[in-house]
């Protein structure tokens, strides 16, 4: 009989004679989880990962103190491919946006401030209401995005106006070489 289940992921711990499973078997199964819950915080949360970066490697003149029950090693290894995976993804996102504006720029453009637009709506409703859920600020984003779309339209309506009135200006001035 046991006396708690395995982790997921663990091979059980084979009990004693009596069917309990020691201190130490435990201790393992405690330090592993404790280590395996701050690796998966090392790849989700860049502020973790970056603090922990900077803790623990970027400091000379700083000893690391002993921590009982979990390993640091994978934590730090987890927060640096975290950090080198989240570099890359920012890397393609720019050019994927640079692809956009060259492609079509007032598409982008509009784009872009409808997502500063929701971000600062969000930012705004986390500050006036820190006691609520994250999600609640998402929804009031969400609802004056939604507002904001038609006014969005418009500017991009105009600002495609002004390009086609624009371009045949612009193509028929000349080019000055220096």
């Amino acid at each position: 009989m046991r006396t708690s289940p395995p982790d997921v992921g663990e091979a059980p711990a084979s009990p004693q004679p009596d069917g309990r499973i020691s201190p130490d078997q435990r201790r393992d199964t405690d330090q592993s989880n404790a280590t395996r819950y701050l690796c998966v915080g090392a790849q989700v949360d860049s502020a973790f990962a970056t603090r922990v970066i900077q803790e623990v490697l970027e400091q000379r003149y700083r000893a690391i103190a002993p921590s009982f029950g979990l390993d640091v090693v994978p934590v730090v290894v987890h927060a640096l491919n975290g950090r080198s995976r989240r570099k890359r993804r920012d890397a393609m996102l720019v050019l994927i946006a640079l692809g956009n504006l060259i492609v079509s720029p007032v598409l982008t453009v509009v784009t872009a401030l409808s997502w500063l637009w929701m971000r600062f709506v969000y930012r705004i409703a986390r500050q006036q209401w820190p006691s609520w859920h994250p999600r609640y600020a998402l929804y009031i984003a969400t609802v004056t995005s939604v507002m904001f779309v038609p006014i969005l339209a418009v500017t991009a309506v105009l600002l495609s106006v002004l390009v086609r009135i624009l371009k045949p200006y612009i193509q028929s001035m000349p080019v000055l070489v220096t």
